[in-house]
């Protein structure tokens, strides 16, 4: 309870030094420098690393020419505050945060001790299941899961995260996403007024008319689809023309459900617009 509530201290006082980090324009107010800001947050969070109260951390990501001009002073920053960094330039994705957050840029990794090869073994264990096809579901949300306790983050924060940045889309009375129950019936992508955007339509079922939780899975299909970065717009239609029936389970949902496998068989697939790929 109490290391909870040092991290929670400890954090706001990282976040308020933080608050107006964006744009030159957002910035103007600010009597310092974009390098020094960096600077400052790699030192706060490199005595929250010393003292315990992080087990790792991790730096603004920037692009690697403001990268390289801040590398050298950022390594004595460290070797104040007794840690050490690692300069990650393929930063481990996992639905802790957006992938676009990181893609093309670089992150320190602020740590002690073992932590960073703890953090490269996770990787390595991410890349072999999504080599052999089997990053999904459960095996998905426990690289997220582990990265979180890396970053000493309360379980309560990891599962706020997991739920903004998880693309799928679940039943919340089994699990399952959507896709694998074959609660999705058709995708159809649309141009927007926004020439780099698409309006997305969804068209999907429910196990059953009398669901009680329909409208929150419809609302959770929508939220999440319009949070990317390519969606203008999202429009979920519910229909039970025609009815949902066990057929439509994906032999991968089977058995996370325990009822079997079933042998090859002829599965209607849903229409897609494969403009979407």
């Amino acid at each position: 309870m109490k290391s909870n509530m040092t991290y929670r201290v400890l954090s706001m006082f990282v976040l308020i030094s933080m608050m107006g980090c964006g744009n030159s324009e957002e910035n103007a107010t600010l009597d310092i420098d974009q390098r020094s800001y960096n600077l400052g947050g790699i030192g706060a969070f490199g005595e929250m690393v010393n003292v315990g109260v992080k087990k790792l951390a991790l730096s603004a990501a920037l692009s690697p020419e403001d990268m390289d001009a801040l590398i050298k002073e950022a390594t004595r920053v460290a070797k104040r505050n007794n840690v050490e960094i690692y300069r990650e330039n393929d930063f481990l994705e996992t639905d802790l945060f957006p992938a676009s957050i990181t893609k093309g840029k670089h992150v320190l990794v602020i740590y002690k001790g073992e932590t960073k090869q703890q953090y490269l073994d996770l990787k390595i264990r991410k890349s072999r299941l999504v080599a052999s096809s089997q990053y999904t579901g459960q095996a998905r949300e426990e690289i997220a899961r582990r990265l979180g306790a890396m970053l000493s983050y309360p379980e309560w924060k990891i599962n706020e995260l997991i739920s903004n940045n998880r693309p799928e889309c679940y039943d919340p009375e089994l699990p399952v996403d959507l896709w694998n129950l074959g609660l999705i019936y058709d995708i159809q992508i649309q141009e927007s007024y926004d020439e780099n955007k698409s309006d997305v339509n969804i068209t999907m079922s429910l196990t059953t008319p009398g669901c009680s939780m329909g409208q929150d899975m419809a609302q959770d299909i929508k939220t999440k689809l319009e949070s990317m970065d390519e969606v203008n717009q999202a429009f979920v239609e519910v229909t039970f023309d025609p009815p949902w029936n066990p057929e439509m389970i994906s032999d991968e949902a089977r058995k996370k459900l325990g009822v079997g496998v079933s042998g090859p068989q002829e599965r209607q697939e849903s229409n897609i617009n494969k403009e979407w790929e």
